[in-house]
């Protein structure tokens, strides 16, 4: 039953971003950052799979500060995490 519900709010999730915005542009990323921080504290997957989302849209740097995502109090339970600090590493080493 998890699984069917992370399963549809992630589809949910994705096409409303779509639907909504209709490219990849800085709103996206912001969209994706912002679904990322709810999910941190009720779902580590799915908020890997928002962040990840927002990186893929190439403009997560532009949305997001380095160090307001490295304070973000809505990251902070995923700030620790290897796949996190390997996707601040990778968005903002360029």
């Amino acid at each position: 039953m998890r699984s069917n519900i992370r399963q549809n709010v992630k589809s949910y999730t994705r096409t409303y971003i779509y639907i909504y915005i209709g490219t990849v542009h800085p709103s996206v990323a912001c969209c994706y950052y912002n679904m990322a921080g709810l999910y941190a504290s009720r779902d580590l997957a799915l908020c890997y799979e928002m962040l990840l989302g927002s990186e893929q849209t190439k403009c997560l740097h532009l949305v997001v500060k380095v160090d307001h995502i490295e304070n973000d109090a809505d990251l902070e339970s995923v700030r620790e995490l290897a796949w996190f600090k390997e996707l601040v590493f990778r968005v903002y080493s360029k």
